[in-house]
């Protein structure tokens, strides 16, 4: 349940949030700051807004499920966190904002992510509509990574909450109780910030297929290295276009794999046995230093055959020095 989640993880918000409800206390307009569970904690409060149970969103009753499936008529959101909110945008949620609400018993509710992102051009007419919301009974909630590029007449008009930050345990733990692999977890939660894109990049098949070459590779290298090598050249050679993005995600991943051996000799990694963990303890630095020297070499218009030809030849060079 999103609630129990909200309760554990960001406490402070939770509380004040059921308080304001309690007191019939909303603000009409929040701002949450931060990477992780804004989003989420975005989504509750409009279901809180339109429970039909109860003040805090029961996540079970048909508003309730709606609003969770993106299907509400009467919550708007907008997600500039890829592409910036214009000013377009804010002006179309004013119109449709301007007529009665279209559910029963509804409270209008626009979710505005990456207002930090935004144009300056679309938060001046989001400033115009804070002032002088359209019609009635609209609340607006805002989401930005920070405060630093939100204006201040868009704060103080706003009620903040500033949203802790999870570490990686935690959320390694979250996404395994949503059923994501131990492995895959633990590279989640070092790759994305929050929970949602955790939880958007599980199921991504480029994600997935590196994740299998990593562990079919690794194992290889710290069996016969010459033949992860082999491993490793026919990964990069079997990429078209998109070469680069899957070869970048296959370094990420293998560099936090090799900063786990070299600070915790295992206890993540079911796949490596820990008799081959002890045979190439000796070696995991050097590869862990090869892998970021050739990240730092990778560009989009960089040779990915030559590229990994220098790695292999790199990591070739611990095996005959030992």
């Amino acid at each position: 349940m999103m609630w129990e989640t909200l309760q554990q993880q960001q406490p402070i918000f939770s509380r004040i949030f059921k308080h304001q409800l309690e007191r019939e206390q909303r603000s009409h307009a929040y701002l949450l700051v931060g990477n992780h569970l804004t989003r989420e904690a975005a989504l509750f409060m409009a279901a809180s807004f339109n429970c039909e149970r109860g003040l805090i969103a029961c996540e079970q009753c048909d508003h309730c499920r709606r609003v969770f499936a993106h299907q509400f008529a009467d919550i708007i959101e907008l997600d500039g966190s890829g592409t910036s909110i214009k000013k377009e945008d804010v002006l179309k949620i004013q119109r449709q904002f301007s007529t009665s609400a279209l559910e029963k018993n509804a409270q209008k509710v626009y979710i505005l992510n990456g207002v930090d992102q935004a144009t300056k051009e679309s938060m001046n007419a989001l400033l115009k509509f804070l002032e002088e919301p359209e019609g009635q009974s609209t609340i607006g909630i805002l989401i930005a990574s920070s405060l630093d590029n939100v204006m201040e007449t868009i704060q103080s008009r706003c009620q903040i909450f500033r949203f802790e930050q999870a570490n990686p345990e935690k959320l390694q733990q979250l996404a395994e109780t949503e059923g994501v692999d131990h492995e895959e977890a633990f590279f989640l939660a070092r790759l994305y910030p929050d929970l949602s894109q955790m939880m958007d990049h599980a199921e991504d098949p480029q994600f997935k297929n590196v994740i299998g070459s990593l562990k079919e590779i690794a194992g290889e290298l710290f069996r016969k290295p010459a033949v992860g090598m082999i491993y490793l050249q026919n990964f990069v050679s079997r990429k078209s276009g998109n070469g680069y993005l899957e070869f970048k995600l296959f370094l990420d991943v293998f560099i936090l794999m090799l900063e786990e051996l070299v600070n915790t000799q295992n206890g993540v990694f079911d796949s490596l046995s820990t008799a081959l963990i002890e045979k190439n303890q000796k070696h995991f630095l050097h590869y862990l230093f090869v892998s970021i020297t050739i990240r730092d070499r990778l560009t989009k218009s960089v040779n990915l055959p030559l590229l990994v030809d220098q790695m292999c030849y790199m990591l070739g060079r611990t095996t005959d020095e030992s």
